[in-house]
């Protein structure tokens, strides 16, 4: 039998999440997916759904191993389809700004999900050129 909160660990885990993170997430209760673990239940169908859309996986992808896991969503697809499209600099630079939001996003969620921490909002000082790493990119 599967077992599926182990997957659901592996997952979170896989992105850095907490339970809190993927309650966030998922617009689950995060009691509800401590309960889960703290009393060995399965999550129901619908809550599994929001789990994996939280995720950004398809029921089946949450199911496959990592290397049977070839069934896209139509979003992966997409981001594919115009990744094969871009020239090795532009997607290496693709890849350090998606590195960079990553990096930012685990950093807001850990302040989020201190108690009393606060999050303020700031705008970046304007460039007036573009960044030497972004150069051919756009």
């Amino acid at each position: 039998m599967t077992d599926i909160l182990g997957l659901i660990r592996k997952n979170r885990e896989a992105r850095g999440w907490t339970e809190y993170q993927l309650a966030e997430r998922s617009g689950l209760p995060q009691s509800t997916i401590s309960s889960w673990y703290k009393k060995g239940m399965t999550p129901s169908f619908s809550s599994l759904e929001k789990i994996c859309e939280a995720f950004g996986l398809t029921l089946s992808q949450f199911f496959a191993d990592a290397e049977d896991r070839l069934a896209l969503t139509p979003a992966q697809r997409a981001l594919l389809d115009k990744w094969s499209r871009l020239t090795p600099g532009q997607q290496s630079s693709l890849l350090a700004l998606m590195d960079a939001m990553l990096e930012k996003q685990q950093i807001s969620a850990g302040q989020r999900s201190l108690p009393g921490a606060h999050s303020y909002a700031f705008a970046p000082p304007e460039r007036t050129s573009t960044p030497a790493h972004c150069a051919g990119v756009l």
